[in-house]
């Protein structure tokens, strides 16, 4: 069927209209007021707080509107998610997000009673994932191990004689070191501690190995105290060059890494939602921010919303999965 001149303008005109239309007349303009960036930790603690500063005064910059950090914090995390849940989802609130509220504590509690009372996958979109954190193998120089092979081989053949540390119940240290154990059959006994630093303990040799934020353990790395045996995320890390990844090691199927995210509550308008990820991954493409956060062993990301919706639920299906087969719970 034909159409003329007159009905080919008629229908574009229809489409731009309709077009427009999907797009909030307040979203034109958006923002015209401050932003409120939720970090769900204290100011100034760990990584967390200083990096929502670090992209809230270049973001602020570029939106021409203020991107204020307010510190939720209380249960790894968890407090913030909430507090982001409730808000009203009209592009003035976002909050940082990472592994652990997102893909597993929200999963290791069977009672249903301690539950947190939203879903980490229906209450939340997605901005862009901001900040991959290096975790790293170590283990105490009392082992006689100088690779992640010789580990697994002196483990396997002393089953139960040694122990590792993680940050506490359910954290990522503690499901990605039982991910270890699965793949590889080892019988090793879990130390969580969730209220002290377990470096102490693990240059001691009073725990054996651990994996562990490279933050936390890279001075004692460089001073002799503890030894690394690799990076568990695809790339080698510039603050311990000569230091392997696991892939490196043989271990292909081992990538492991925390990461934060900028998230709005469920219902955001995508079209404010894709200004905030434009406006994010532009801070996160400055040299002076890459450089910062470099200087805090983090690696700066930057994902499309919708790469950052399919790690969420990548990421939830394997730790889910680690999880049950460990029986791990916190209730």
């Amino acid at each position: 069927m034909a159409f003329t001149r007159r009905q080919i303008l008629a229908r574009t005109a229809a489409a731009a209209a309709s077009s427009l239309a999907e797009w909030p007349s307040h979203a034109a303009e958006f923002p015209t007021r401050p932003i409120r960036l939720i970090c769900p930790f204290p100011p100034g603690a760990g990584s967390a707080d200083p990096t929502c500063r670090l992209l809230a005064e270049k973001m602020g910059a570029t939106l021409r509107q203020p991107v204020v950090v307010d510190n939720k914090p209380g249960a790894g995390g968890m407090i913030g998610s909430a507090e982001l849940a409730r808000a009203a989802p009209d592009g003035y609130t976002i909050g940082m997000i990472g592994v652990g509220a997102l893909a597993l504590t929200p999963y290791m509690r069977k009672n249903v009673q301690h539950q947190p009372g939203w879903d980490p996958q229906k209450n939340f979109v997605p901005i862009a994932k901001i900040i991959d954190i290096p975790l790293l193998l170590v283990v105490s120089p009392t082992l006689p191990v100088s690779n992640v092979r010789e580990l697994v081989a002196l483990v396997k053949a002393n089953p139960g004689k040694y122990s590792y540390s993680s940050d506490g119940v359910a954290t990522l240290t503690h499901v990605a070191f039982e991910m270890f154990k699965q793949e590889h059959g080892l019988d090793v006994v879990h130390i969580p501690y969730a209220t002290q630093p377990a470096v102490p303990h693990l240059m001691s040799g009073q725990v054996h190995m651990s994996i562990i934020g490279a933050t936390a353990v890279i001075p004692f790395v460089k001073d002799g105290k503890l030894r690394a045996l690799a990076f568990t995320q695809g790339t080698r890390g510039n603050w311990l060059p000569d230091v392997p990844t696991m892939v490196e090691e043989g271990y292909k199927d081992f990538v492991v890494a925390g990461w934060s995210g900028f998230f709005a509550p469920a219902g955001t308008p995508q079209a404010m939602v894709d200004v905030l990820a434009d406006h994010t991954l532009r801070a996160l493409r400055l040299p002076d921010v890459q450089q910062r956060l470099n200087d805090m062993v983090l690696l700066p990301s930057g994902s499309s919303p919708r790469e950052m919706d399919d790690l969420v639920r990548r990421e939830t299906t394997r730790w889910v999965a680690v999880s049950r087969n460990a029986n791990i719970s916190l209730d």
